[in-house]
């Protein structure tokens, strides 16, 4: 009996040791590699702070975790397994009588913790980081946009205007004797002057306000010059256009909680009010975030008896053997995915499949495993 309670407690420090790897291994090369593919150039140009950059390196963890912690919970497991029988470990516990199953308490555990972990990144942990990554974003480029306004100076940064103001105030948000030139509607460009003006944001609605006071607009027409006067005009420029047009839509249902997504789906006229398309990407998501915490207990489960029967493989060709399997279950998945969106075949029956077809697989594993077999 002690002899097992030490085995499980070394096997469960070693499941911990490289599910840490693991998961700061694949989090850092993708979360890296989408800042620097996707928005580098933006954050070189508005010049972030080291701090800034960690914020949003933070927010957008969340939504990677998700997808990543089954891959790191089904490596970890494998690796431990295979490790245990490349140094003979397995022939060893095999020789003392040592079952699988009674092997099992430490790998059950710690499927059970990153179950756990995963439900409560796919409940709360996605919507609180997108959020707060646009709310950031969004933030940013406000600032960049208030900066980037010089007095005296004809400003361009702005998408669609072109701005002009005698004097701008310590803040960057009041403005004085105000020239703007708006082509952003297309068609003829509008000239407007105004003796004073200022800046605000609503990030909640992703955009930028121009407020101008007491002034006139000009707009140039076959028949002649049309001349309005007006006491407040306000121009609107969506703050995703400031950062290369990326997109911040708010009820994207990526970016949505657990009880929105829940809400929406069960709302009845979703696709009549949001279109049918809108009411398809809710319900991908809402069985997408079901699904993935499940796979955590599923590959995990998939990978202990085939770590216990390859037994006497070289560790690369192991390695090359469960990336494979990650493959084939992430290609299901996301073949999943592509088919619900279209309609082809319901979320819920798409995106279970692969968890379905792994457990399927799992149980004749572990069948063959414990007939004390080896592939």
């Amino acid at each position: 009996m002690l002899g097992l309670k030490v085995l499980h407690r070394e096997v469960f420090k070693e499941l911990l040791l490289l599910f840490a790897v693991c998961l700061a291994v694949l989090e850092s090369l993708i979360v890296l590699g989408r800042m620097v593919l996707k928005l580098g150039e933006i954050l070189v140009a508005m010049q972030l702070s080291l701090w800034d950059v960690v914020q949003l390196i933070g927010y957008l963890t969340p939504f990677f975790l998700l997808l990543l912690l089954p891959v790191a919970c089904m490596i970890s497991m494998f690796l431990t397994f295979q490790r245990m029988s490349s140094d003979r470990e397995l022939i060893a516990l095999r020789s003392s009588g040592v079952s699988l199953l009674q092997a099992m308490p430490a790998p059950a555990v710690f499927l059970c913790l990153c179950t756990g972990i995963s439900v409560i990144v796919s409940l709360y942990g996605v919507s609180w980081g997108m959020n707060n990554f646009q709310n950031t974003m969004l933030h940013l480029a406000k600032n960049k946009a208030q900066v980037s306004i010089q007095p005296g100076v004809f400003n361009r940064e702005l998408p669609g205007l072109t701005l002009y103001a005698q004097n701008v105030g310590k803040k960057g948000n009041r403005l004085t004797h105000i020239f703007v030139q708006d082509s952003s509607h297309g068609g003829e460009a509008v000239n407007i002057l105004a003796p004073k003006g200022r800046i605000r944001s609503d990030t909640s609605l992703g955009k930028l306000f121009f407020t101008l006071k007491n002034g006139r607009i000009y707009n140039q027409r076959a028949s002649g010059p049309d001349i309005l006067r007006f006491g407040e005009y306000t121009l609107s420029i969506d703050l995703g256009r400031l950062l290369g047009d990326v997109d911040f839509d708010s009820d994207d249902p990526k970016s949505l909680s657990w009880d929105e997504l829940t809400r929406l789906a069960q709302r009845e006229g979703l696709a009549a009010e949001e279109g049918e398309e809108y009411a398809k990407e809710v319900s991908v998501e809402l069985q997408k975030r079901m699904a993935l915490p499940v796979a955590c207990l599923v590959l995990g489960l998939f990978a202990v008896p085939l770590g216990w029967l390859c037994e006497g493989l070289k560790r690369y060709t192991s390695l090359f053997i469960i990336l494979g399997m990650f493959l084939f279950y992430y290609s299901l998945f996301m073949t999943g995915m592509s088919l619900s969106k279209t309609g082809a075949v319901a979320p819920v029956i798409a995106l279970w499949t692969p968890n379905l077809v792994f457990l399927v697989i799992s149980c004749l594993l572990f069948i063959v495993a414990m007939r004390e077999r080896t592939l």
